[in-house]
């Protein structure tokens, strides 16, 4: 479908769907990524989006690329965004989709 649709792939697996994704120029969006963001447009803070990296880190099975948010923040996001995003301007189209609104920051994801 994101081939079809110009779209976009939400995965944290890159191992499974990155030659597919970089053969056809399809941008990639990770949860990483998507709590960076979630962060710039301050639907949830640095301590929520910790918090929630933490919860990820100890309550699943996911890995995610450094140990805190803050790591990754400061590390590797605009370096993600460049490589996997490529030219897809997310920030442009969150906020197209009205997602910075209230009902995400009412719900509690951190738990």
């Amino acid at each position: 479908m994101a081939i079809e649709n110009n779209g976009i792939v939400a995965s944290n697996n890159l191992k499974d769907i990155e030659y597919i994704c970089y053969d056809f120029n399809i941008p990639i969006i990770t949860a990483p990524i998507l709590l960076a963001f979630a962060f710039e447009l301050k639907i949830y803070s640095k301590c929520q989006v910790n918090q929630i990296w933490k919860n990820i880190l100890n309550n699943t099975y996911q890995k995610l690329p450094k140990q805190t948010f803050d790591e990754y923040y400061e590390e590797l996001f605009q370096k993600d965004c460049k490589i996997l995003l490529k030219d897809y301007d997310l920030e442009r189209n969150m906020k197209l989709t009205n997602i910075n609104d209230n009902k995400f920051k009412d719900k509690n994801f951190s738990n």
